[in-house]
């Protein structure tokens, strides 16, 4: 089958590889679209990403896809044969699965049947979030719901609740995905923070109230013009430590700062002390905001197409990567098989 391995920082091809390993607790499944992560995916590229070192390489990439199950396990009971699922990852013998995504096939793990019957998951790849989406869904933008999903769990993990007011760091898919969700749940003030123009503006189409613009405002003055007490929750979204320690300041006495963004390897983190007890100690748990995304999406209370700026062949995946880095793209779907 056809994947997109990255051999090492910097080297990205689409190669020939084995099929995918599939099991007794498995389904495997055709890919049919998997949309880049501006985060994670260029972070691997660029070898930048902490917790993945030189034995990650080479790997299979992509985590953002949405397939069909073509076959299942013998053992598998939650998934059926012509499912619609998200996450399937392509596991290979010789390559790191780095999420397997951009792969024409993959894999979902039945992991309710293996808890049924007393097994683990081993060295099966597998995620929580592997989960079934209406099967009448765009596959576009079921991509994107993985980002929506990972948000909104992020937000409820923080407590936010409708009247809260938010500041958060970055206008990229995250940034605006937290502003368009924040939104939906009702908060307000929704301030966006950064230094491109086109970017604030963006924010401002996807639910932010107010902007920062760092070339030419200050985050407290700004924040505290628009809320006189400070915010009542930070998020960042950028991994810049510097920018998270000086918008503390605005922080409503009591607030908390969400550390989302995942620093690069290379980059200072943030100095916790100078925060304090402000930072809130969650994670995003895409699983748990399944069946209120898909809600949403369904009611037209959030529209995934709207962040999808370009959609390409998977022959042309590095062309997408380079939109992206060039600030030219939000976020880029390949066709794998749709």
């Amino acid at each position: 089958m056809k994947a997109v391995v990255i051999e090492k920082p910097g080297s990205l091809a689409l190669h020939d590889v084995r099929d995918t390993k599939v099991d007794d607790y498995q389904a495997l499944v055709r890919t049919l679209a998997c949309s880049i992560c501006n985060g994670t995916d260029m972070k691997i590229v660029d070898g930048t990403i902490p917790f993945f070192g030189p034995e990650g390489y080479p790997g299979l990439l992509g985590h953002e896809s949405v397939g069909r199950i073509v076959r299942t396990g013998r053992k598998v009971t939650t998934f059926n044969e012509g499912d619609l699922v998200l996450r399937a990852m392509a596991d290979v013998d010789g390559y790191n699965c780095c999420w397997g995504g951009f792969a024409e096939f993959g894999t979902v793990t039945d992991l309710a049947a293996l808890e049924a019957d007393g097994a683990q998951p081993s060295n099966r790849a597998h995620h929580k979030g592997q989960q079934i989406i209406p099967a009448d869904a765009d596959l576009l933008e079921a991509t994107i719901c993985i980002t929506l999903k990972e948000v909104l769990s992020y937000l409820r993990g923080m407590q936010v609740k409708a009247g809260d007011s938010l500041l958060v760091l970055g206008y990229g898919p995250v940034g605006l995905s937290f502003a368009d969700l924040a939104k939906v749940i009702g908060m307000s003030p929704v301030i966006v923070a950064g230094r491109r123009s086109d970017g604030l503006r963006q924010a401002m189409k996807f639910g932010a109230d107010e902007t920062v613009h760092l070339n030419s405002e200050t985050i407290d003055e700004k924040v505290h013009e628009v809320q006189k007490d400070g915010v009542d929750f930070i998020v960042d979204a950028t991994g810049v430590s510097w920018l998270v320690e000086e918008s503390a300041k605005a922080l409503k006495p009591g607030g908390k700062i969400g550390l989302y963004a995942v620093v690069d390897s290379d980059k200072k983190h943030v100095d916790r002390n100078a925060i304090g007890a402000a930072i809130a100690n969650v994670g995003p748990d895409e699983a748990s905001a399944h069946d209120e995304v898909m809600r949403l999406w369904r009611s037209g209370r959030i529209q995934p197409e709207k962040y999808i700026s370009h959609v390409l062949p998977i022959a042309d995946m590095e062309t997408g990567f380079e939109l992206i880095r060039n600030k030219q793209a939000t976020k880029v779907v390949l066709n794998i098989g749709g």
